[in-house]
């Protein structure tokens, strides 16, 4: 299995006995995803390999977890001046970018063997044998701020500086042009004024990491970016809005100017009374719904 290999040519992990006064190991599963394009059609079929990082104890395996993540506004303001300017727009992403940060000594873990994997036979041992983790799998705790870390020092090795208000906003400016990555774990949304200049640094990186690019590249984190023919730039989400529709059955549904009816005043009384009332109402899935149509608010209105 590619995944397999994958893992392998990263040097993820290494057997070992499980240390003595050393009880607790995690374990891991198989995660499938189809990715898909803008028009809905199939990219690609993932298969990942995914620590059940809910098993982790605080101070054993990992203390800190937060990571940032670029803000939409900021994101927004960048490509508002790549129209404005009539910048280049570039999305990438960095393949198996969690298996590129270590796991530094002071909080080993360790993965008990996993369906689809052969254990070996040549290493003598009293105890289980495991997997001790050397670079970091998806779905642990602290994988995402192991990464953020490792491609923050990258870039600023590479000139980039981060921006005080978003710190996964990276700019490089020189006399020769301006780059600005905005980045979301692994994927990064680019504008940038100088082709040549930024074609560069792109060549230059993929020199260290796999990067990998969609086959439409213009998909940003579900968004989709559209270049007008004045130059301007639309994002919308029509793709994921018809997935909404469809899930919760209302593409026959007309459109209006606003879903909330203003002679409408709700109450206490319009809640279910009755305990029948109560389970037809614990069906509707409300929350999903409203979560769902925030997305689309937040991201895009």
């Amino acid at each position: 299995m590619r995944e397999l290999h994958n893992l392998a040519s990263h040097d993820v992990w290494e057997w070992c006995e499980l240390p003595k006064g050393r009880n607790h190991t995690i374990d891991a599963t198989w995660a499938w995803r189809v990715k898909s394009t803008s028009q809905g059609f199939v990219d690609k079929v993932k298969a990942r390999l995914c620590a059940r990082g809910f098993r982790e104890i605080y101070g054993l395996d990992y203390v800190e977890t937060h990571a940032p993540v670029t803000t939409l506004t900021s994101w927004r303001a960048c490509l508002a001046e790549a129209a404005n300017k009539d910048w280049g727009v570039h999305i990438w992403d960095v393949a198996s970018a969690y298996l590129l940060s270590e796991i530094p000594e002071s909080t080993p873990i360790y993965l008990r063997p996993f369906e689809g994997l052969e254990i070996p036979t040549d290493i003598p041992h009293t105890r289980p044998l495991v997997l001790k983790l050397k670079r970091c799998l998806y779905g642990l705790k602290s994988s995402g701020r192991r990464w953020n870390q490792t491609i923050d020092l990258k870039l600023k090795e590479k000139g980039f500086r981060q921006s005080a208000n978003d710190p996964c906003l990276y700019v490089k400016e020189t006399k020769e042009g301006i780059i600005r990555l905005n980045l979301h774990v692994d994927d990064c949304c680019a504008t940038f004024s100088n082709a040549d200049m930024y074609s560069r640094f792109f060549a230059d990186l993929q020199k260290e990491y796999k990067l990998s690019e969609s086959t439409d590249n213009n998909m940003f984190l579900g968004m989709l970016i559209e270049r007008m023919a004045d130059g301007g730039i639309q994002i919308h989400q029509k793709h994921f809005l018809e997935e909404v529709l469809t899930k919760f059955q209302a593409t026959q549904w007309k459109p209006v100017k606003t879903p909330a009816r203003k002679e409408i005043k709700l109450s206490k009384e319009h809640a279910p009374q009755s305990e029948e009332d109560k389970r037809k109402m614990a069906r509707v899935p409300y929350r999903q719904i409203v979560g769902s149509l925030m997305y689309l608010a937040n991201c895009t209105r």
